[in-house]
């Protein structure tokens, strides 16, 4: 049996259909850019187009599976694709007053 507790877990935050608080917010990014530079029906008219992209687009994903894409690309460009701290040793300095050692790696000699 589940607490009642927990309950509130479990339920999404939508606003819409759009998860709360980034496809909320990138619809409220669109309508403001839209109301101050274009005509007012025309703004409503592409506000209205990105949400239904947007919805499209999100379709059957996980919930904040564009959050999560969007900062996944983000990494990748900003790390040159490399994700881990791991992957990323290489290009650290190296101690120069000791030997390196790496504890995945088996030694040499061994199999």
């Amino acid at each position: 049996m589940r607490a009642q507790v927990y309950r509130s877990i479990d339920t999404a935050n939508t606003f819409l259909g759009l998860a709360f608080p980034s496809e909320v917010l990138m619809i409220l990014s669109v309508f403001w850019g839209t109301a101050v530079s274009l005509p007012p029906f025309t703004g409503l008219l592409v506000t209205v187009g990105a949400y239904i992209a947007l919805r499209v687009a999100t379709a059957g994903k996980a919930p904040l599976h564009l959050q999560h894409l969007i900062l996944f690309r983000a990494r990748r460009a900003f790390h040159a694709g490399r994700y881990s701290p791991a992957s990323r040793a290489s290009s650290s300095p190296v101690f120069p007053f000791a030997a390196r050692r790496f504890r995945d790696l088996p030694q040499e000699g061994k199999s």
